[in-house]
């Protein structure tokens, strides 16, 4: 079979191979590509090719080194080298990691999801108690931090946020963060004071103080990666409070 006839594709080519022949579809049929390492293969291709059709031998390997170029000239103004990776798909709901949240702050606010829902658990089985009021209010802490920080993680990690209408993420992830963590803290502290004594009253006091420790570690981490999130990086210069430039006021005190 001659490389004129292709299984794969074809190329147009706006120059003939020989001077009989009109613009032809041509690319070798012998399994080449046209990466870098297969530049002699193509040439011996398109040798064959020439040698068939009639080329003189004198002129052989110079037209054959000629076309060799304008081949690959032509592929690559063509548009013939097609991307082999597959393009990322927008539509993904998982977006992690983000400029919003990156994957270790991710895996820690999963671990607030969860301890905090284990803590609230626990004081859901707790069947009687001598300080209600403390037992509640440990209560509604572990019970708003479980939903609350879950609708957030869902919110950072998809592109929901966005469609909420919020500018303010960082400040707002910051803010939760250390608020949740010092309720959950001082619930904690509340709870672990005044219980019943029971096994699953301390064990639930555990992870109200492991929880309060994701959320002030997150707050902690999120300081040191990303830094303040209300600190003002475009201040104007004390020199140049009235908006003139430094250049202009130094002619103007020349002339």
């Amino acid at each position: 079979m001659t490389p004129s006839v292709c299984k794969c594709a074809t190329i147009r080519l706006g120059f003939s191979l020989t001077s009989t022949m009109k613009p032809l579809a041509f690319l070798c049929d012998c399994g080449l590509g046209w990466g870098g390492d297969e530049t002699p293969n193509l040439r011996k291709c398109l040798y064959r090719f020439l040698n068939r059709n009639g080329t003189k031998k004198t002129t052989l390997k110079t037209q054959t080194h000629s076309y060799v170029g304008k081949l690959r000239h032509t592929m690559s103004n063509t548009g013939v080298y097609s991307p082999t990776t597959v393009p990322e798909d927008k539509s993904k709901w998982f977006i992690v990691p983000t400029d919003l949240l990156d994957k270790c702050r991710c895996l820690i606010k999963v671990a607030q999801v969860l301890l905090s829902f284990v803590a609230f658990i626990l004081e859901e089985v707790v069947t009687s108690c001598s300080q209600c009021s403390r037992l509640y209010f440990f209560e509604f802490v572990s019970c708003t931090a479980f939903l609350f920080t879950a609708l957030l993680l869902i919110l950072l990690s998809t592109n929901l946020h966005k469609k909420v209408g919020v500018d303010c993420w960082p400040a707002l992830d910051f803010l939760y963060t250390v608020g949740i963590g010092l309720f959950f803290l001082v619930a904690s502290i509340v709870f672990s004071s005044g219980n019943g004594g029971t096994d699953l009253e301390k064990t639930a006091v555990v992870f109200g103080f492991m929880a309060t420790i994701a959320f002030l570690f997150d707050a902690g981490w999120f300081v040191k990666t990303r830094g303040f999130p209300f600190k003002k990086t475009n201040q104007p210069s004390s020199n140049n409070v009235n908006g003139t430039p430094p250049e202009a006021e130094k002619l103007n005190s020349d002339g």
